[in-house]
């Protein structure tokens, strides 16, 4: 299904806009730094992604949905207010919201929702991004140094899902909104052995001109360790009787660049490698047939 030159903040109008929806749980599983054209169901040539994969089969995949901004914080924040950038007020990492700006949780709170985050990257700190604003509870989950312990820290993914099952467990007979948030594979990319697979077995000339493929092979195994412990989540939502009635969002922020067009990261350059983010979305076992 094609999404042409829309934002991933169509996620929460989605919702706001589906009256039949609003008696189910809502899942964003949101992942850090991720590229479109880097998990097998947009159809990259290495397994990185198998249980996104499988959700994806679950539900309705849009082709091309793009960030507004390819930084965290304006990105997310687009995501739960439904606003660009310049009118949410988060322009940058480190800016916050505006005080009057609106969100979702805040919207769901009226409906009757009880709503958890559990964000992973210093930029959604509550005290610089004020995007804990209308969350219950708004968990911060930093277990590691990025840069070797020099900058600000991040949570990785084993610790997070053992933070969202407490969560879930105790609040899984509630009506509820949950954003769960990967750092990984944000930079500086950290080698996994058990998720190199087929790297030797892809051309090169496959990725664009200019890419750093050492970086990339990093990368993706950084991809196939977050996919790992998504499909543990996704178990645990399916083990307590949530998978079928829930609304399951799974997207990211912005992209990241390998050395096309003599850039690395993301942040300073408007190219697809850093706009053009996934979108997922299962929808309720019922939703057909109330819509």
């Amino acid at each position: 299904m094609s999404f042409t030159k829309k934002i991933f903040a169509a996620a929460c109008s989605f919702l706001l806009l589906c009256p039949c929806l609003h008696s189910h749980n809502v899942f964003i599983i949101a992942v850090d730094t991720l590229r479109a054209d880097h998990l097998g169901c947009y159809g990259y040539m290495r397994n990185t992604s198998p249980n996104i994969n499988k959700l994806a089969l679950d539900g309705v995949k849009f082709n091309n949905c793009y960030t507004p901004s390819p930084l965290t914080t304006p990105g997310f924040a687009s995501m739960l207010t439904s606003l660009p950038p310049y009118k949410h007020g988060a322009k940058r990492n480190g800016m916050s919201i505006f005080d009057k700006t609106k969100t979702l949780p805040q919207f769901l709170k009226k409906m009757g929702y009880f709503s958890g985050a559990f964000v992973s990257n210093w930029t959604l700190k509550k005290n610089l991004s004020h995007l804990d604003r209308g969350f219950d509870t708004y968990t911060e989950i930093f277990t590691k140094q990025r840069w070797y312990g020099i900058l600000n820290a991040e949570g990785e993914a084993p610790h997070i899902n053992t933070n969202v099952y407490q969560w879930l467990y105790k609040n899984r007979k509630k009506r509820f909104f949950l954003w769960v948030h990967y750092t990984e594979p944000h930079k500086p990319y950290v080698y996994h052995k058990a998720f190199d697979h087929g790297y030797n077995k892809v051309f090169l000339q496959a990725y664009p001109a200019g890419s750093h493929h050492n970086k990339i092979r990093k990368y993706d195994t950084e991809v196939g360790f977050d996919d790992f412990y998504i499909g543990k989540l996704l178990q645990k939502i399916k083990e307590y009787g949530l998978y079928e009635n829930s609304l399951i969002f799974f997207l990211a922020d912005h992209g990241e660049s390998f050395g096309e067009h003599d850039y690395y990261g993301p942040g300073r350059q408007l190219y697809n490698s850093c706009l053009h983010v996934p979108l997922l979305v299962k929808l309720t076992s019922n939703t057909e047939g109330n819509t």
